[in-house]
């Protein structure tokens, strides 16, 4: 069975309409990180000893990792009968173990790594798409995840990133 629908730009469907995996990509492609170490880019996709780049949920099996779960999609707006124009809501999820007290400063690495996600999805670039199709990336806020268990010098540090990814769709029907 063929889409029923296309992506004007691309003249055909997303391969995957699930844009966990697109966006996971292109973070990586865009993270300019190079210190401190231990949160630059992994040498080659998607991990390396000390970070990893994952789609769903945390893995536990790195001290750094940034994972994409897709949330939702909704219609923004109705361009005509057959045309929509949608929004993915996609959950950038980061995390940071903290291996040892270092005294009384904190590591700003879940700070670094919040900045450069904001970085990225505000420097989206759209004519032309950095990602052929998506018309736009729009950055929905940070949100640090923290529960009443949760102790500064022993725990994992968490923050959600909200990205929401503009595209556009045509019925053929």
């Amino acid at each position: 069975m063929s889409a029923t629908f296309i992506v004007p730009e691309i003249g055909t469907d997303f391969p995957n309409t699930r844009f966990d995996g697109l966006l996971l990509q292109y973070l990586y492609d865009k993270w300019s990180i190079t210190n401190p170490t231990d949160i630059a880019k992994p040498a080659t996709f998607p991990s390396s000893d000390n970070f990893a780049f994952r789609v769903g949920f945390f893995g536990f099996d790195r001290p750094y990792e940034l994972t994409v779960l897709y949330m939702e999609t909704i219609p923004v707006q109705y361009l005509s009968r057959n045309r929509l124009l949608l929004q993915t809501v996609l959950a950038v999820n980061l995390r940071m173990s903290r291996l040892e007290r270092d005294g009384v400063s904190v590591d700003p690495e879940l700070a670094l790594m919040e900045e450069e996600v904001f970085r990225i999805a505000m420097q989206y670039g759209k004519a032309p798409q950095d990602v052929a199709g998506i018309k736009d990336m729009l950055y929905g806020g940070t949100l640090r995840d923290y529960s009443i268990n949760d102790e500064w010098s022993t725990s994992d540090w968490r923050s959600i990133v909200t990205i929401n990814i503009q595209h556009e769709k045509v019925s053929l029907v």
